[in-house]
């Protein structure tokens, strides 16, 4: 069997791309995380963004789960394994910069290993655990970067195993 790849390269005159693709994008990222991280305390939750009366108190954080393959199911034992996305949203006021101050750029990448490790992370992290994990998530999820918008939005995406009890009837 042949692959074949094909690259199409256009040059248009008086084209401009977006600042995120600039050559002068890596000196502009570098000032943006240099200030933002220069007086942030990871330790510390973000101020809560909410908006009703219930508790202006704590973080909001999007929580989704994308179920990539069932790897085992075992109705005798009561547990099932699973390969997932874990996926997370949520807004960290402290992280978000003006992009006319930064050359226009409007993302920004931060180390983001797990709620377990802070010493491997640079930004706060949400301590969020399955209820029936039988194993846990922190240690089970690898470490990828969290992107972070120019205001504030942080997504942080990363796969694992989850591993955990179900009760099975029928």
């Amino acid at each position: 069997m042949q692959l074949t790849f094909v690259c199409l390269v256009s040059v248009c005159s008086g084209l401009e791309l977006h600042p995120n693709s600039q050559k002068s994008f890596s000196y502009w990222v570098q000032r943006v995380r240099e200030d933002r991280l220069s007086t942030y305390d990871k330790a510390a939750p973000p101020t809560s963004t909410r908006d009703f009366a219930a508790s202006a108190a704590g973080t909001d954080v999007e929580n989704q789960l994308r179920f990539f393959k069932v790897l085992k199911v075992s109705a005798s034992e009561g547990t099932m394994q699973m390969k997932v996305w874990w996926r997370m949203r949520w807004t960290d006021e402290r992280l978000s910069w003006d992009p006319a101050a930064y050359g226009g750029i409007t993302e920004v990448y931060y180390n983001a290993a797990s709620f377990a490790l802070p010493e491997d992370s640079e930004i706060w992290l949400p301590d969020v655990q399955a209820y029936n994990a039988r194993v846990s998530m922190t240690n089970e999820f690898e470490a990828a970067m969290a992107q972070v918008s120019s205001d504030g939005h942080v997504y942080w995406s990363r796969p694992g195993i989850l591993d955990v009890m179900c009760r099975f009837s029928g």
